[in-house]
């Protein structure tokens, strides 16, 4: 039951992904033109630091000035989980590790790739196998191999809570994917009143007053394209 469970999440959040790098260019695209309509200058600055006005650095809650978010590959993570990390020093490859890594990249290498519709997926799957055992984060092959229908029976390791930690890292993966503006802007296709609230707060967090008079057209210029 954990096995199939974590291959429906993982099967799950690799497309998720991937429709998400597509929500990325569109949120990026329809930002620009936004902006190019109905923001006014930018808001003068009460402070001189430059990394408030990074784009990929955000403060999320406006009643807590030191509540800070970065992008990520997976999503927006708070700053602080991101320090704790930084310190951890890479840890070598256990054997069950090492033999699942041979068979998902056996498996999933683009130059052995001859299934064109999942090309994507499969390169997707290649490359953050590489980067989980460059990483320590041995976890994560549990869930490509389960992807690629790899019997882990092969593999020496105490699947329970190896399978039981991965699906709580899984969820939590996607619901930093789902929480994000990009993907929320994605997701909210047709909801005129959730997609005003994204562009308003977009603008705001990179300090710039909104012109609010002909949002509502414009989004839905913006969605009939």
């Amino acid at each position: 039951m954990l096995a199939s469970e974590l291959k429906m999440l993982q099967s799950y959040k690799i497309d998720a992904e991937i429709l998400y790098e597509d929500y990325k260019a569109e949120f990026a695209s329809d930002m620009s033109e936004i902006k190019s309509l109905l923001v006014k200058d930018k808001k003068e600055r009460s402070d001189d630091s430059s990394s408030e006005d990074h784009n990929d650095v955000l403060t999320i809650d406006p009643n807590s000035s030191d509540q800070r978010w970065k992008k990520t590959e997976t999503g927006w993570q708070p700053e602080d989980d991101l320090d704790d990390n930084s310190d951890s020093q890479k840890k070598p490859a256990p054997d069950w590790a090492k033999k699942l890594y041979k068979r998902i990249a056996l498996a999933s290498h683009p130059d052995r790739t001859l299934d064109q519709d999942n090309k994507g997926r499969l390169n997707k799957i290649f490359t953050e196998s590489a980067s989980a055992m460059d990483t320590g984060d041995f976890n994560k092959l549990v869930g490509f191999a389960l992807d690629l229908d790899i019997d882990l029976l092969a593999a020496d390791i105490d699947h329970i809570p190896v399978l039981s930690s991965r699906i709580s890292k899984v969820k939590e993966e996607l619901s930093a994917i789902e929480q994000n503006l990009e993907w929320i802007w994605g997701e909210s296709l047709g909801v005129l009143d959730l997609r005003k609230k994204i562009a308003h707060r977009y603008f705001a967090q990179n300090g710039y007053d909104l012109n609010t008079d002909d949002l509502e057209s414009i989004i839905q210029k913006l969605e009939g394209k």
